[in-house]
């Protein structure tokens, strides 16, 4: 069974006309569908969430966009819609829904919606960068990170808020405040080997300092050497290495090193491009749209020349890429992109005009299936989406070549899917030897520490397997309540043999009220 949103207008206004089944026309990929019934929707609230993405608003005064978007909303948004606000640090769960009465005040003024927005606003993990390689030392590495970890942690937002909204049968409008995203591609040199006693430094390849490109595609800096290609970790810095000092002057841990390294090579090998597809066609299963709205472009009427508002420390590279990733998300989920403030009174009548009900095609086959539909009574024009890709079984299971290592996956599918607990491995060779120790992270998302489930800590489970379905390691690890984190060498003496492994951690509450929740990896040595 199938289900297509429709908007019939009559003479340019939303009409009722075409509410008999013969009097439209449905057909999936050119195939005429069956029609069981056509229902207006009963329920006269629109369902509306306001993605502000502070991480990504990178100029001066960019808290003051909130007068702009205060007065769009309350001219959008009527008394009977419901609306929520949710910035890349709010799980989708704790969104607050409410009447435009009560959600605009809060938009002006809770500066926790803000904080992120603040001029040299940094994450713990934007820190942790900076300290493990000094700018001084590891030029542009910090700042490729940390811009590389803003734009994955966004798009971790989205595929949260999707997989919540799938649930509702209604269609939802994401009103996206951002400047962009780069969308970074692979960069090997990031993820190579590193040193910061190499004479002359390195070469600029994005992020914070040199004029290359690593985002849309990942394509390569023009300025300076850059860094070769290979794995590791860098010289001086290693896991098993004693530390050192950051940019700051504080003591860097070899466990800090560890995780930065875990992060560096994860880092590396973003494809967002792709990802923000995949992102679109889950929206259109999910009924939803995003409407994405270009932050410096509305800030304007808040500067006394009512130009954009200067970007800070030269931190929003690219910004023909990036509003292009805003058109890209919009359009492929049958949004709308504002790029001017002009473009706002427009905006809305579009998105008013969008607010009707959309399902879909449930075959797990993958493919894009267009949509039309007509009405078959003159003078009742009907507007649909294009269409959209359905999941796959890959999509479902997150399953990727088979293999013996892809049943160490299976077995944690039923566990938590998308938890907010993540592992992310590193690994060194001492030498040219071929065996490489593992080092395994784990760590809970901060809000989750903050639930009574995990106030009395909890314990890892960590298995690797084989790709021919052996054990190679089977440990457990007591993890604090206060840090809610661990690290663990694998194995404890030696090396991994070459070849490909499957890591699992499933973490589970010493609070037995509570359930574990689980992460997999996939390592080849």
């Amino acid at each position: 069974m199938s289900r297509a949103d429709r908007g019939p207008r009559a003479c340019g206004n939303p009409a009722r006309a075409a509410a008999v089944a013969a009097d439209v026309d449905l057909t999936e990929d050119a195939t005429p569908q069956k029609i069981e019934s056509l229902t207006h929707a009963t329920d006269p609230a629109r369902r509306f969430v306001v993605f502000l993405d502070t991480p990504h608003m990178r100029f001066e005064g960019a808290r003051d966009v909130r007068v702009a978007l205060a007065r769009f909303l309350d001219r959008l948004l009527d008394e009977h819609d419901v609306v929520g606000v949710m910035t890349p640090d709010i799980a989708p769960g704790d969104i607050k829904f409410g009447p435009k009465e009560s959600v605009i005040p809060a938009v002006m003024q809770d500066e926790s919606f803000w904080e992120r927005a603040r001029v040299g606003s940094r994450d713990p993990k934007e820190d942790r960068y900076a300290q493990c390689f000094p700018a001084n030392q590891y030029r542009d590495v910090a700042s490729e990170m940390q811009e590389r970890h803003r734009e994955q942690v966004t798009l971790d937002a989205f595929d949260k808020l999707i997989d919540f909204l799938s649930t509702r049968d209604t269609r939802t409008a994401v009103i996206t405040l951002t400047d962009g995203w780069r969308l970074f591609g692979p960069n090997p040199r990031l993820g190579g080997n590193i040193s910061s006693n190499r004479p002359g430094g390195f070469g600029g390849f994005g992020g914070g300092g040199g004029g290359g490109g690593g985002g849309r595609g990942g394509r390569g800096g023009r300025g300076g050497r850059g860094f070769p290609g290979g794995g590791g970790v860098p010289r001086g810095g290693t896991p098993q290495g004693g530390g050192g000092n950051g940019d700051d002057g504080r003591d860097v841990s070899a466990v800090s090193r560890t995780e930065c390294e875990a992060d560096r090579q994860t880092l590396a090998t973003l494809d967002d491009t792709l990802r923000l597809d995949r992102i679109a066609d889950a929206a259109n299963r999910a009924l939803t749209s995003f409407y994405t709205i270009y932050a410096r472009a509305i800030a304007a009427d808040q500067t006394p020349t009512g130009k954009p508002p200067a970007v800070v420390a030269n931190q929003e590279q690219d910004p023909a890429s990036r509003m292009d990733a805003m058109r890209q998300l919009a359009a492929n989920s049958d949004g709308l992109a504002v790029m001017t403030s002009a473009a706002l009174e427009g905006a809305l009548s579009r998105i008013a005009a969008d607010m009707t009900g959309y399902a879909t095609n449930n075959k797990l086959d993958g493919k894009f299936r267009n949509i039309t539909v007509r009405s078959l009574r003159a003078g009742v024009n009907i507007r649909t989406r294009r269409g959209y890709r359905g999941a796959s079984v890959d999509d479902v299971l997150s399953a990727g070549p088979g293999s013996a290592v892809d049943s160490a996956f299976g077995s944690v599918a039923a566990v938590s899917p998308r938890a907010n607990f993540r592992i992310r491995t590193a690994m060194a060779r001492a030498g040219d030897a071929p065996d490489a120790t593992l080092w395994v992270i784990g760590e809970l998302d901060y809000r989750a520490r903050r639930e009574v489930t995990w106030t009395a800590g909890a314990t890892a489970d960590i298995t690797i397997v084989g790709a021919d379905g052996q054990e190679v390691v089977a440990k457990s690890v007591d993890v604090g309540a206060n840090a809610m984190s661990f690290t663990m060498r694998a194995p404890e003496t030696g090396g991994l043999a070459p070849g490909e492994y499957a890591v699992r951690v499933r973490l589970r509450p010493n609070n037995q009220d509570g359930l574990p929740v689980a992460d997999t990896a996939r390592v080849v040595v």
